[in-house]
């Protein structure tokens, strides 16, 4: 298996265990670096703890919050050092607020060691008749 599959098979379970499964926990244990650093917005609210600690405190959050989210996958993008998983959160199951979400996700040593995101708010009435993911 090269390194770019192994790193998109990585990045699809952790995103399986951490939303799919709610469990966060198993996803941070098998897939996320100690020093794991986070650089969305929303995942870290707090100082307290390494990364992958912030990370781990806020997928419980968002599941005791949030109980119905979900992300859908649309596509993984996978290289050697970097994946891309591109779909829609779910906020409050299908009939929430939906949003697409791209997630850039640096691995080190078959980890996730970095992530950045971008996201947008899916507009149920855009006039453009493609979709956003």
């Amino acid at each position: 298996m090269s390194a770019a599959e192994e790193n998109r098979r990585i990045a699809q379970h952790f995103t399986e265990l951490f939303y799919a499964e709610k469990n966060p926990y198993r996803a941070v244990e098998l897939y996320v670096d100690p020093d794991y650093i986070e650089h969305n917005q929303h995942a870290a609210p707090d100082r307290t703890g390494s990364g992958s600690e912030r990370l781990l405190n806020y997928g419980r959050g968002l599941h005791q919050t949030k109980p119905h989210v979900q992300f859908d996958v649309r596509r993984i993008i996978a290289d050697e050092h970097t994946v891309v998983v591109h779909g829609t959160y779910l906020i409050d199951g299908p009939t929430g607020e939906a949003v697409a979400v791209a997630s850039l996700y640096r691995l080190a040593d078959g980890k996730l060691a970095e992530h950045w995101e971008v996201h947008e708010t899916i507009d149920p009435l855009s006039r453009n008749p493609l979709p956003m993911v």
